[in-house]
């Protein structure tokens, strides 16, 4: 009865969701009345009641087995074989919810170190329903370590843990499968060396930080996203050339005053976002960019000039420079390609 009973407290919407999965596997949409079952010979154990599929981390086809008559003495350990038992429900539950999901094809997201936990515990039977792997969400859940053992079992590839300051980042190099991690809000000063091994990284979020540097980010040389603003930053590492597959950098509210030549390299680069820092001039190598699509640059009083290779750009189709010190463009800019 403790299967029941935990599935349902836990999870109350769990057996509607599991319903209509299984009824949206006949494909017409309707609910149909369970098919009777002969009822068992007297004194035959019955099973646990419950609308709610039990998934088993066993082999597939495995009986179910009805549970031993309790021992003598087996009160005393009462309280923890129900909580034993509840963490059990839970972990099938969460299971049931996530395959329901899937079959409605709905994307399925993590939102607490709980579920993510009774995911792990069910992640031999979930092994075929996780495909592609479930979005983890932890942010501003007052994490002090990283889950690590539970989002490797999981193959967890996306994984949001802002609002988490003071987060140990012990362990993050084994998330090998990595390719998006969020981290705002986490008062970082300085980005973690561990996190610089996660090379299938192809999205960095380490915005709304203390960060005074860059250092070792051309390390990561699949990045195709890196937000970094509203940080401390007064420059930029050379090494930032390195990333030719990044398509969008945002290093707004910062206290950046030029870029480094290397941001020439950036070919990939169509989005750059530099409004509200201290700019006072931005390098001809951005002539190079020639996917770029978007340069704001905005709120930089001291900013005057535009160099003149930015004209050139063939994609260049929105250039911002409102509250800036430029008066007047080059007048390469009247056979700009792309600009209105």
């Amino acid at each position: 009865m403790v299967w029941g009973a935990g599935v349902r407290a836990l999870f109350p919407g769990l057996c509607d969701l599991a319903g209509a999965a299984r009824d949206d596997e006949r494909g017409d949409g309707a609910r149909r009345p369970p098919t009777p079952r002969p009822a068992p010979p007297p004194g035959h154990p019955r099973r646990p009641s419950s609308n709610v599929p039990l998934i088993a981390a066993g082999p597939p086809g495995a009986r179910y087995r009805p549970p031993a008559p309790p021992m003598a003495g087996a009160e005393s350990n009462s309280g923890a074989m129900r909580a034993a038992a509840l963490a059990a429900a839970a972990a099938a539950a969460a299971a049931v919810v996530l395959i329901a999901r899937r079959r409605r094809a709905d994307p399925v997201v993590v939102t607490s170190e709980a579920e993510l936990a009774a995911l792990a515990v069910s992640r031999s039977a979930l092994a075929r329903a996780l495909d592609p792997p479930p979005t983890v969400r932890l942010a501003d859940a007052g994490l002090k370590r990283l889950p690590v053992d539970d989002l490797m079992s999981l193959r967890v590839t996306t994984l949001d843990v802002g609002g988490n300051p003071g987060l140990d980042w012990g362990g993050v190099e084994r998330l090998t499968a990595l390719t998006a991690l969020a981290a705002p809000r986490c008062g970082l000063r300085t980005l973690p060396p561990a996190l610089l091994s996660l090379t299938r990284l192809r999205a960095l979020d380490v915005s709304h930080n203390e960060l005074t540097g860059l250092d070792g980010v051309g390390a990561l040389t699949r990045l195709q996203r890196l937000n970094a603003a509203s940080n401390a930053l007064a420059s930029v590492p050379a090494d930032i050339g390195a990333l030719a597959s990044l398509t969008l950098l945002g290093l707004r509210d910062n206290a950046l005053t030029t870029l480094p030549d290397s941001v020439g390299g950036l070919t990939a680069l169509r989005e750059l976002y530099l409004t509200s820092n201290r700019l006072t001039a931005l390098p001809q190598a951005l002539g190079a960019c020639a996917a770029l699509q978007k340069l704001q640059c905005a709120f930089n009083p001291s900013l005057d000039t535009v160099p003149e290779s930015l004209a050139s750009l063939p994609k260049l189709e929105m250039l911002r420079l409102a509250a800036c010190g430029v008066t007047r463009l080059p007048p390469a800019f009247a056979r700009a390609p792309a600009l209105a």
